[in-house]
């Protein structure tokens, strides 16, 4: 083996130990590194920090927390080692912050709900578990919401940053003082194929616990919209009623088999509250065209059976609309914690 290669693998393992003393020993020395003094304007001008909730993971001494601490409305810094913890609480009390959380934590085990964070945020810490690390930082994040890798590399086109392009994130390099160039990363967070997953599985089995359920007669937008919202502890935004959500999301574009997760809609005409008109009816899809729904009680129907079901007095049979895909019924939705319904 070349003996130039084993021994910068020596000097890189001796560096590595030397931080990690330090961090344990005493955080104010690796604070005070030169480093660390790079133009904060290179993270503040990512993005609007004003009022919002901000995510710091591995915080370590605070470098990004305190950056933003003066305008986000909060900062939850996530770190697991306990003496760093215990130096950015002290720091933060010394700076007058009442706006700085400290809380343990990893990168691949976040302990925030999904969509939790208008910002999310890290600097030297993404890298060993590519896709585990940036599933959690965009788990956690608000669809509209951005995560931020400040550094999140050397500069240099390695797999880091392969990865990162590959996820969509734009980027572009600055300077740590002595420590040379660095690639900070940054993605406006849409709705993942695994977040959408994870909503869609909730929604589901929320929806299959409330089978013969007699609660939701007459209320079926709200039965669907709650299957998302109780399942995942969400809040989502639709219209008044089937009808007017249908068409809010435009379902007559989507026809054929709906896709698991997706809300489908039909035309259904009757009397509420002694106003007849179009109220439409609305089911979700648990696969294979099949559509969990509140009729005369909570019950499950292939969609296009749906359209035989023996009315209410006074009522239309349902006729097929179309179908929303989960990515538009979720848009915008919003953190929420729901009471247990009462049995």
């Amino acid at each position: 083996m070349n003996n130039h290669l084993v021994r910068q693998a020596e000097i890189e393992v001796m560096e590595a130990l030397n931080d990690w003393i330090v961090y344990v020993v005493d955080p104010s020395v690796y604070d005070a590194q030169p480093f660390l003094n790079w133009n904060s304007d290179e993270l503040l001008k990512l993005t609007d920090f004003n009022e919002k909730t901000v995510v710091d993971i591995g915080a370590g001494t605070g470098r990004l927390t305190f950056t933003v601490a003066p305008y986000a409305d909060c900062v939850y810094a996530v770190e697991p080692v306990y003496n760093l913890r215990e130096y950015v609480k002290k720091k933060s009390m010394e700076k007058g912050f009442n706006n700085v959380f400290v809380t343990d934590g990893l990168i691949t085990d976040i302990p925030f709900n999904t969509g939790f964070a208008d910002v999310t945020m890290s600097g030297h810490v993404f890298g060993d578990n590519l896709l585990g690390e940036w599933r959690e930082l965009e788990r956690i994040t608000k669809p509209g919401g951005i995560v931020i890798l400040c550094p999140g590399n050397n500069d240099k086109d390695n797999n880091v940053h392969s990865f990162l392009i590959d996820q969509g994130c734009s980027w572009s390099c600055f300077e740590e003082p002595v420590d040379g160039m660095k690639r900070k990363y940054w993605k406006t967070v849409q709705i993942s194929d695994y977040m959408a997953k994870r909503f869609i599985h909730n929604a589901i089995q929320w929806a299959k616990e409330q089978l013969d359920s007699t609660d939701y007669k007459f209320l079926c937008l709200a039965f669907v919209e709650e299957a998302y919202e109780r399942g995942n502890s969400i809040e989502i935004f639709g219209g008044c009623c089937a009808k007017e959500s249908a068409d809010m999301y435009e379902a007559n574009l989507n026809k054929g088999i709906p896709p698991e997760g997706a809300f489908v809609f039909y035309d259904c005409h009757g009397t509420i509250n002694n106003e007849y008109k179009n109220w439409g009816h609305v089911g979700l899809c648990i696969g294979e065209g099949n559509i969990i729904h509140a009729w005369d009680r909570v019950r499950i129907d292939n969609y296009l059976d749906m359209q035989n079901l023996q009315a209410a007095a006074g009522w239309t049979n349902p006729k097929y609309i179309g179908w929303t895909p989960v990515k538009r019924i979720l848009s915008g939705f919003k953190q929420k914690k729901w009471e247990e319904l009462k049995k």
